[in-house]
């Protein structure tokens, strides 16, 4: 599961700063993550087929990666 959450200054699950707020997530989505054997240094947030109303998303870090679309 992918929470985005509009407490824009947190970082993490409470590591530092103030505790994190269910109450403040935008939306939640559920995910399958992926295993790949390539690496992927630093984290990326792609986004690709974008329209006026959609986006398909994929986030990818390390050997895993999770794709989902987007409708607004």
């Amino acid at each position: 599961m992918i929470a985005f959450n509009s407490e824009t200054d947190f970082w993490g699950r409470s590591l530092f700063g103030s505790p994190y707020k269910e109450e403040k997530d935008v939306f939640r989505i559920n995910v399958t993550p992926k295993t790949s054997e390539s690496v992927t240094e630093a984290f990326i947030i792609s986004m690709k087929e974008v329209s006026e109303t959609s986006v398909s998303v994929t986030m990818a870090w390390d050997q895993t990666s999770v794709a989902f679309d987007m409708m607004f």
